[in-house]
């Protein structure tokens, strides 16, 4: 007996004489999961998709069960129900706290597919690796998933004169310094704008000079 597989990652595999019926050779399913938007200042918020998408024309994939433990740092603000696509959670369980998913014995249908999605908070900066467990069906199983999250703490800004005493009718100069604290770089801030009113007694002599890009303590020392 021969079978070639038409889909999925061995598509154009030729099994020679195993004896196994042609809808056993493969169970194109995936399960993934990312977050968007994938970074975040420090108390901002973020949507953790996990994406069960069946390819199979003809076989629903059940018994699906799997489990997803936040880790440190991030909390489940705004659980929604499953997406609206044909054939999510028909059977089973679907339980949302506010540290955990747990899914067990539900099924997506052929060519279905389903999307868990949950608003989360951070609340720790840094790079956090979310994991779930392995996922389990009745036809196969499929690895882990993994998603990462960069939460940034906020930029600071300082201001310094140049003297700190003059005399009346003198003048010296007033530098902003704005500096990111995290190993990576910040987007979003071009333009960024603040303003500053001077106090009675000082006036602008003359117009500023061009941003000086600064980088963090711990990356000019590299």
């Amino acid at each position: 007996m021969k079978i070639r597989i038409t889909a999925g990652p061995l598509a154009g595999l030729l099994i020679l004489g195993l004896g196994i019926p042609a809808s056993a050779a493969v169970v194109p399913f995936t399960a993934a999961k990312e977050f968007l938007p994938s970074t975040i200042p420090v108390n901002g918020t973020t949507t953790l998709n996990i994406v069960l998408n069946n390819e199979n024309g003809t076989t629903d994939i059940t018994g699906i069960g799997f489990s997803d433990t936040l880790p440190a740092g991030l909390t489940i603000v705004s659980p929604t129900v499953p997406g609206t696509f044909p054939g999510c959670f028909n059977t089973g369980t679907l339980t949302i706290t506010t540290g955990s998913i747990v899914v067990a014995g539900t099924k997506v249908v052929a060519s279905g597919a389903c999307i868990i999605f949950v608003e989360l908070k951070a609340t720790t900066a840094g790079t956090i690796t979310n994991t779930t467990s392995a996922f389990t069906t009745d036809q196969m199983s499929l690895p882990a998933a993994t998603a990462q999250l960069n939460v940034d703490l906020s930029p600071t800004l300082t201001k310094t004169f140049g003297e700190l005493a003059i005399p009346v009718g003198g003048s010296t100069s007033l530098t902003f310094a704005l500096t990111n604290p995290n190993a990576n770089p910040l987007t979003g801030l071009n333009p960024w704008v603040w303003k500053w009113q001077l106090p009675t007694g000082l006036r602008a002599a003359a117009a500023a000079g061009p941003f000086l890009p600064r980088r963090p303590a711990a990356a000019r020392s590299r």
